[in-house]
């Protein structure tokens, strides 16, 4: 990329750096705004909203199973059926403040339980096709009705997300010095593969710092995304405290801190956090959980009618769990992202069939997870 090309990425759709896994992009034309995090290795989403009223919870995780709340390091209780990991305490205020809603039991259709592979279908926006060679943020970055040059886009890293590769060019520039260190984990060979390069949680409150400051520097921004890793949890899962929660602790403090940088723009903002897939609704022989199917989706913002939990929650029971052992798929969480693309950014449902191909028919109570 030449001079005169860098110094045009001020005008059109631009990717900015944000962190070593994180990108912001940047368009003219409203102030309205979508940033998605992913939390690569698959978060244990049982573990993040509890059941805690459902006996199957506690029967099949003797030793990991979140308490109900008011026990030592049990569950905050959020609607009389699930409560939330205490790790999360941060997120509390935007849970009684309405701008915090979960959808439990969503994710991909797609029956796959490899982490390549799911990470895939999440990015690219088809599951069960790995054909699809652009990314549905990609898409969704030529659905806005702004102009796009062959320069709008770039991007710090050494490889550019999947969600955002596609028809929209964009410049990679080298990565700095590391910003976090790798942890050190039991099965750290295949967490390394699981986490696909991102960094680990630890740094998420000052790089969502960072990002809230660019966003009230640059109200144009449009579209960010952001990686992190450490979150495929085998062995030594621990419970109200221990690895998952030393995890999850950064990530509510870095999604608070972002609510609290932007300000005003915090209304004009929806973020969502999204994993490849959940964990099984049974606990291992190493205290851990593998690899699962259904998991929870997180919605934050100022227009988000939160303070609830969306879905259609099918149960523990054996009967109701897919194959016998996960948590199944009642929301599919492309329906998800197109309600909050619909009703957020204003796409219509010829944009949206474009960003997503065979796009599934929305859960009925979605519409009311955002004021329109």
């Amino acid at each position: 990329m030449n001079r005169r090309d860098f110094l045009r990425l001020s005008a059109g759709t631009t990717l900015l750096p944000i962190g070593t896994a994180a990108w912001a992009a940047s368009a003219e034309g409203g102030p309205k705004r979508l940033i998605v995090i992913f939390l690569r290795g698959a978060v244990d989403g049982l573990n993040v909203v509890v059941p805690y009223a459902e006996r199957t919870y506690y029967e099949v995780r003797p030793t990991i199973a979140i308490g109900a709340p008011g026990t030592d390091s049990g569950a905050l209780p959020l609607d009389g059926r699930f409560g939330l990991h205490p790790a999360l305490a941060a997120l509390l205020p935007l849970w009684s403040d309405r701008n915090l809603a979960f959808i439990h039991a969503a994710g991909s259709p797609d029956a796959t339980r490899s982490h390549f592979d799911a990470q895939l279908f999440i990015e690219n926006g088809t599951p069960g096709d790995s054909t699809t060679r652009d990314g549905w943020m990609n898409r969704l970055l030529a659905a806005l009705p702004d102009p796009h040059g062959p320069t709008d886009a770039v991007s710090v890293g050494p490889t550019l997300p999947q969600i955002l590769r596609g028809s929209l060019p964009v410049a990679n520039l080298p990565l700095g010095p590391e910003a976090a260190r790798p942890m050190a984990l039991d099965l750290a060979r295949e967490t390394r593969r699981a986490d696909d390069g991102a960094p680990p949680p630890s740094g998420f409150p000052l790089e969502a710092a960072r990002l809230a400051r660019l966003i009230r520097r640059d109200r144009n921004i449009r579209l960010a995304f952001a990686s992190l890793g450490g979150w495929d949890t085998h062995v030594n899962q621990g419970k109200g405290k221990g690895q998952l929660a030393n995890r999850l602790q950064p990530l509510g403090e870095g999604l608070a801190a972002l609510a609290k940088g932007l300000g005003k723009d915090w209304d004009d903002t929806a973020v969502t956090v999204i994993s490849e897939f959940g964990r099984t609704v049974h606990e291992n022989g190493n205290a851990g959980t593998d690899h699962g199917h259904g998991n929870v989706v997180w919605v934050l913002g100022g227009g988000v009618r939160g303070g609830r939990v969306y879905g259609d929650w099918p149960g523990l029971a054996k009967a109701q769990l897919y194959q016998g052992r996960d948590l199944a798929v009642t929301t599919d969480y492309r329906a998800i992202f197109a309600t909050i693309l619909e009703r957020h950014l204003g796409l219509g449902d010829r944009e949206l069939t474009q960003i997503f191909p065979g796009l599934p028919p929305a859960r009925s109570n979605l519409g009311e997870m955002l004021a329109a």
